[in-house]
């Protein structure tokens, strides 16, 4: 049994044992496994026993896989999903919509659970929500209403608010092993399955993103090669990476290029630590890394930290600046690691 089924797994065992939390933060790589958890936790639940204002509606004695079905179609009504509240509002993915929801939410749960004893409300892009929304989402937390819980989803609790994360419980979600990813993935994979399980870091969602958007993996190799030439030519900034990040445009290209970067650094750290190949997700990056640790040591060492910092500064100051070129041009130059530069004359 996988870690990430043990986490669902306990959720049950607590729920039988009657000590489950009202709220759960469940952190970890971007993946499809924390919704498929929150969903058939939800099933699984629903499907045991009714208890609702309608309990005999429908909800007792159908199958866990035909209660999963309607949670999937948004027509459960004891299953609340924020994206799902945004699709029937037809409201625009912006911020003021996000905001929309959550204070939406009180209105909702005002009254007990429809079919079964318990509501259960997902959110699953819980860091993407600005500081009013984090707000109205605590004072629901702070005096939860009864029956109901709550899943928050993102990749590091710290993204959250401290006060939020203080009345949750967290649990963390462990990357998918390599062998698991190829199970689901199969024979799509095909000769690329060394950059796929590289770049995706046990991510299914982003090994999904790798394999059917278009250029994905090519937009992946340029991204490491844009930053290895970066660090190459310290201390300057090269016109080429320039000219290159200016060009990067969209949601999702902006994604790989920040996830990929943020890979890199890992590997970087590992190599400078003396790691191996067999110890990186971009392996064929291992040579050019290896003389980079080489020329900066321990002072690159330092550096590192705050280089992936000011990769999670990004991703939440250009919720906040509409300029993408100007915000990534100014991110090259903060992942700059000087210390190489000083070992010598610049490339």
């Amino acid at each position: 049994m996988s870690r990430n089924q043990d986490i669902l797994t306990g959720l049950l065992t607590a729920d039988r044992e009657n000590r489950l939390h009202h709220a759960y933060i469940l952190s970890g790589p971007a993946s499809v496994a924390k919704v498929d958890c929150v969903e058939r936790f939800a099933a699984k639940i629903f499907s045991e026993s009714g208890g609702g204002l309608f309990a005999g509606g429908g909800a007792t004695g159908a199958t866990e896989e035909q209660v999963l079905h309607r949670i999937h179609a948004g027509h459960h009504p004891d299953f609340t999903r924020l994206e799902d509240l945004e699709k029937n509002k037809e409201l625009e993915r912006d911020e003021k919509s996000a905001l929309d929801q959550v204070r939406e939410l009180p209105r909702l749960l005002a009254f007990p659970p429809l079919e079964a004893r318990r509501r259960v409300v997902l959110i699953p892009g819980a860091a993407d929500l600005n500081t009013v929304a984090f707000n109205s989402i605590l004072k629901v937390l702070e005096e939860p209403p009864a029956h109901t819980m709550f899943f928050l989803l993102c990749r590091d609790p710290a993204d959250l608010l401290r006060t939020i994360v203080s009345r949750c419980q967290v649990l963390r979600f462990a990357p998918l092993s390599d062998e698991e990813m190829l199970a689901s993935l199969g024979e799509r994979v095909g000769g690329n399955q060394e950059a796929v399980l590289g770049w995706s870091e046990g991510s299914m969602e982003r090994a999904e993103l790798l394999l059917t958007e278009e250029n994905a993996l090519a937009l992946r190799k340029d991204a490491c090669d844009r930053l290895l030439e970066l660090w190459e030519a310290s201390p300057r900034v090269p016109s080429s990476a320039a000219r290159w990040v200016e060009k990067v445009e969209g949601e999702t290209a902006t994604q790989l290029v920040l996830d990929s970067w943020e890979t890199l650094l890992r590997d970087f750290t590992f190599v400078a630590s003396g790691a191996g190949p067999a110890h990186l997700r971009f392996r064929d990056c291992h040579i050019r890394l290896a003389e980079l640790a080489r020329k900066g040591g321990v002072a690159a060492q330092e550096e590192i930290p705050e280089r992936s910092s000011a990769i999670n500064r990004f991703r939440v100051y250009r919720r906040l600046n509409g300029n993408l070129r100007l915000d990534f041009s100014a991110l090259l130059t903060e992942l700059q690691i000087f210390s190489i530069g000083k070992s010598g004359p610049a490339a």
